[in-house]
Parts: C-alpha cells; sequence; structure tokens
C-alpha cells in the first residue's frame, strides 16, 4: 500500500514530468489522478500552444509511473464547450456517472482577438473565471453541463468563483470555493 504522502508525492512527480516532456503544451496546472479497476487515469489541464488556450486531456496507464505523453487525448475542449478557457479539474463519481469540476473562463461580449496572446485567458482582467462541471458515463467521453457556480455580483468573490471541491449534503451539494474580487487579487 502507498501512504498519502508518498502516494501526494508521486503525483506531483508525475506532473511536474508532464510539463517537461509535453514540449507542444506552454503550461500544465493542475491534474487530477484516479484510479478505475486496475488502471490510473491522469487529466491533466494545460495550455495548447497551438491557440494558448487551456484545455483537459487524459493519459491512462496501467501503472501510476507508466503514463505515455504521446497517447493523451483532449477531452474537454474549450472551443467545443464554447467558453474561453478550461482548467484545474476534479472529480467525483456519483450516482453511475463522472462528475469533472473545472474552472472555466467565460467568453468576453465582444471577439477579443488578444485574449488568448498571455496562454492565461482567466488572468487578463476580460473574462470571468467561473466553475462549471462535465458529466460522463466512462470517464473518456465528457459532456458539458454548463455552470455550477459563478461570480457574484459585487464582493469578494466578483471577479473568480473557484469550486474546489464539493461533497453530497441530503439531496444536495456542499461545496467550498475560493474566489477573488477583482483581477489584482490574482497571484499570477
Amino acid at each position: 500500500a502507498v501512504g498519502l504522502g508518498a502516494f501526494a508525492r508521486r503525483h506531483v512527480s508525475i506532473c511536474g514530468r508532464l510539463g517537461s516532456v509535453l514540449g507542444c503544451f506552454g503550461s500544465i496546472e493542475r491534474c487530477a489522478l484516479v484510479r478505475v479497476g486496475e488502471s490510473w487515469r491522469l487529466y491533466p489541464s494545460f495550455v495548447r500552444r497551438s491557440d494558448r488556450r487551456w484545455c483537459v486531456g487524459l493519459i491512462e496507464s496501467r501503472t501510476i509511473d507508466g503514463f505515455d505523453t504521446a497517447k493523451m487525448a483532449i477531452v474537454l475542449d474549450p472551443l467545443e464547450v464554447g467558453v474561453a478557457a478550461v482548467k484545474d479539474p476534479w472529480l467525483r463519481r456519483e450516482g453511475g456517472r463522472w462528475l469533472m469540476f473545472v474552472s472555466y473562463g467565460t467568453l468576453p461580449s465582444s471577439r477579443d482577438a488578444g485574449l488568448h496572446v498571455t496562454g492565461d485567458a482567466l488572468s487578463t482582467g476580460r473574462t470571468l473565471s467561473a466553475s462549471g462541471v462535465a458529466t460522463s458515463v466512462d470517464g473518456r467521453y465528457w459532456t458539458w453541463e454548463g455552470p455550477t457556480l459563478w461570480p457574484s455580483a459585487s464582493g469578494w468573490d466578483a471577479f473568480t468563483a473557484r469550486l474546489t471541491t464539493a461533497v453530497r449534503d441530503g439531496d444536495g451539494w456542499l461545496g467550498l470555493y475560493d474566489g477573488s474580487a477583482s483581477l489584482a487579487e490574482n497571484y499570477e
């Protein structure tokens, strides 16, 4: 058995190795790692170098250290779901289906050619950072369901509302989230 500390170190090591191996991607941040039967699934969020948009990929392996980055598939693409960016996935299994929660960037009201120049639309101030969910029966093919948490009209979470965890609470959900009032509070 692998203790949680060793597991966390291996997860960080895998995501770090992805960053150095995947030369075709501009940046990699939060990865989600889940075990399905005898296999592992890694869902990295990364900036696609060709258009500088955040996406979520999937790599599968029978062993924790056997991920082949050449076999990564994009499973959540912002162009396909009509948003500026999708990133920072975390997953839950619920009622026979997978839920993938992500931070996503809303589309500006007008076309903005400079939105992806920096490789992070969410840190430009031109888009809000909301939380959304996609669903899947098998964890490989996902359907975008839309927003789950939206920035408030004013206050400490008016620019960013990023759901970081949620658990069942009776018939509903109880979630924790972080936020920011403006771009000035973004750590980047």
